[in-house]
């Protein structure tokens, strides 16, 4: 996260007089104080799946907003997504939920995960597009699955 944003953050929580509400930045499962609420916008990839699990880890209610997914894949084979995920696959397994995983296999989910993965408007359009979106909602009903999974109720 960057400092800006925090700092913007920050400052949004002194206008309002919030006095509980803690700020952090650094690696996620470095985070080892308690918590009620996990807020996490625009986390990208594993970032979104490793605030979820700290939050149920917490036992906290989350909200979080995700953004980039193509790079969910524990394929160690592709050199740019390991290195980016890598460290992080002892801690998430994709897909995230027994329901998902029991009906696609991980080397799908991966195409899946790329096919999520888009950040130009342009290419959200027509039928292509509309597969696009559809695969970003089927990674993004995988997270809520895995939640209710643990216990969670998902509005």
């Amino acid at each position: 996260l960057k400092g800006r944003s925090l700092d913007i953050a920050r400052r949004r929580a002194a206008d309002a007089g919030l006095t509980n509400v803690n700020f952090f930045q650094g690696d996620i499962c470095a985070y080892d104080m308690p918590f009620d609420v996990g807020l996490a916008l625009h986390a990208c990839g594993t970032a979104s799946d490793l605030v979820l699990e700290a939050c149920v880890k917490a036992g906290a209610s989350f909200i979080v907003c995700p953004c980039c997914t193509g790079k969910l894949s524990a394929d160690r084979t592709d050199v740019y997504r390991f290195a980016v995920t890598g460290d992080n696959i002892a801690r998430v397994l994709y897909p995230r939920s027994a329901a998902i995983r029991s009906i696609l296999p991980q080397d799908e989910y991966n195409f899946l995960a790329c096919a999520a993965d888009v950040s130009d408007v342009n290419l959200l359009r027509g039928q292509r597009g509309l597969l696009r979106r559809l695969a970003k909602a089927y990674l993004e009903h995988d997270r809520v699955l895995r939640a209710e999974e643990v216990g969670y109720v998902a509005r």
